[in-house]
């Protein structure tokens, strides 16, 4: 009985300790993005945001995020169609960032800057109203989705040079002026309609 009560207690003290190591595994400036993100884009008002604002160590449980398998990082932003309102803050603090689906929303202001998102695959702000011009994707040597039409963007197509995984290009619908710079990647679909673009 002695033996096994310490086996007993010997595993508490393994769950135990294997508990607090994954309540503490996301770092606090992801915690703090995320916590941003909430404010910056009216979480109260979402349709759904179950679990946000949780304890730390909740945060891969919250609507709508993803993690990478040892839930160390934050990969994802997953809340298309989640009455989200307001400017999107910044996102630096979010550096293994995978994809972002913030599409159909009510989104308005400009793109924060993309600079040290190198992870980024995945970029979808369709269906907003946001306005300014679309950031430089330079660097961003794993993205392959790029979507922000039907919006109010101004300016000229970024550079796509050194983009050689970039598959889907879209941003059709906005206020786009200048011309089409030259093409990159794996392009197989390239949307620039319902522009001014000479």
């Amino acid at each position: 009985m002695r033996l096994r009560a310490r086996l007993g207690f010997v595993t508490a003290l393994f769950i135990a300790a294997f508990s607090s190591c994954a309540l503490a595994q996301i770092p606090q400036s992801e915690r703090d993005a995320l916590i941003a993100f909430y404010n910056s884009t009216g979480g109260s008002s979402w349709t759904n945001s179950s679990g946000w604002n949780g304890a730390a160590g909740t945060e891969c449980t919250w609507f709508g995020i993803a993690c990478d398998d040892s839930t160390a990082h934050i990969t994802g932003i997953l809340l298309a169609s989640n009455n989200l309102s307001g400017a999107l803050p910044s996102l630096v603090g979010l550096p293994a960032l995978e994809q972002l689906y913030v599409q159909d929303n009510q989104l308005h202001g400009t793109i924060p800057s993309l600079v040290g998102l190198k992870n980024l695959r995945e970029f979808y702000l369709n269906g907003n109203q946001l306005t300014g011009t679309i950031p430089a994707l330079s660097g961003l040597t794993n993205l392959s989705t790029f979507d922000v039409d039907t919006n109010q963007l101004t300016g000229t197509i970024p550079s796509l040079s050194g983009l050689n995984s970039l598959f889907f290009f879209d941003v059709e619908s906005n206020a786009l002026t200048g011309t089409i710079p030259p093409l990159a990647g794996n392009l197989a679909i390239f949307a620039v309609s319902n522009n001014n673009l000479t």
